[in-house]
């Protein structure tokens, strides 16, 4: 097998995402399972395809893939949080996105603080899906964890970068 470069890398998860986004649009519309979740989640797909698409410059630069990704990862906790049909604190992450998106375009000569301010962004948004999974899945206890783990897992990512 050949190795592959992180352009081709890039190109084949915004493509999986592309075919997510289709998967999540059918969920909600067609078949209408959880669909404003679902349409949430199949808008964080769709954000994510800028974002990961290889370009030396020109339009798919930071000015656009920072506001998607922020975006996408927005709409992701929205998601978790409609699911889990939690009432409480439904703004949270919109006010968080706000925030870092406030930071992102203050710092906007250092691209490399910027990347750090969205970093920290995406997992303080990571820790909020995984606390709403936590606060309103209703398995038992090992169940739920696994659930939250890939958030928490964003969450220490996004801090230790």
């Amino acid at each position: 097998m050949h190795n592959l470069d992180a352009a081709t890398l890039q190109m084949v998860t915004a493509v999986v995402d592309l075919l997510a986004f289709l998967v999540w649009l059918l969920l909600g519309l067609v078949l209408r399972v959880a669909p404003q979740a679902s349409l949430l989640i199949a808008a964080a797909h769709l954000l994510l395809v800028p974002a990961l698409w290889p370009s030396p410059a020109g339009p798919w630069g930071p000015p656009l893939t920072m506001p998607a990704t922020l975006l996408a990862f927005t709409c992701l906790a929205l998601a978790m949080h409609r699911l889990m049909r939690l009432e409480r604190m439904a703004l949270t992450p919109v006010v968080l996105a706000a925030l870092t998106g406030l930071g992102i375009a203050l710092l906007y000569p250092d691209e490399n603080a910027q990347r750090a301010l969205l970093s920290l962004g995406v997992g303080l948004l990571g820790l909020l899906a995984g606390r709403d999974i936590l606060l309103g899945a209703g398995f038992n206890r090992p169940i739920t964890a696994l659930l939250a783990l890939p958030y928490l897992w964003l969450t220490i990512v996004g801090v230790w970068r």
